[in-house]
């Protein structure tokens, strides 16, 4: 198995043992079990039995790709001399910045997006916190500024919280 970064272009890579050139090579893109290819990809002759093709993957998941040999341009008669060579490739997520913007923006509330409140989220349980006699302040991971400022009564009782997760 194979590892790729959604959104981030990967070649695709088939190496004929024999080094001939002049064939016509496809890759057809699988998604986890489906049947039907997302793409039937073209590979370019680089020469001494190299062929490649780039492909960027729109989403996380499982993929399969099926390497198929064809003797013709047409890519009608499968060349019998090679086997149909299958891969298997993991797509993971590059970071937040990845996500679709559409996804970070989305309003959760009238005030904050989704990713000010993964910036709340990641200063309350993991960044530096620090407590005075009735404040508490939890920073964020770099550590240059406070995302979240509570107020409380003697009795430990929460009375004000404000954030500011910046943008």
């Amino acid at each position: 198995m194979v590892t790729a970064k959604v959104s981030t272009v990967r070649s695709l890579q088939l190496m004929l043992s024999d080094g001939l050139t002049g064939k016509y090579p496809q890759a057809k893109v699988f998604l986890e079990d489906d049947v039907i290819p997302i793409v039937t990809l073209n590979l370019s002759d680089l020469g001494d039995g190299r062929y490649a093709v780039d492909y960027s993957f729109t989403a996380i998941g499982q993929y399969f790709v099926k390497y198929m040999i064809y003797t013709d341009s047409g890519h009608t008669i499968v060349d019998s001399t090679y086997t149909i060579e299958l891969e298997e490739v993991l797509v993971e997520a590059n970071n937040l910045d990845s996500l679709p913007t559409s996804f970070l923006s989305a309003m959760i509330d009238s005030v904050r997006n989704m990713k000010q409140y993964f910036k709340i989220i990641a200063a309350a349980v993991a960044g530096k916190a620090n407590s005075g006699p009735s404040t508490t302040n939890f920073r964020d991971l770099d550590d240059t500024r406070n995302v979240i400022v509570t107020g409380a009564t003697v009795n430990g009782d929460r009375t004000i919280a404000t954030y500011d997760p910046g943008s």
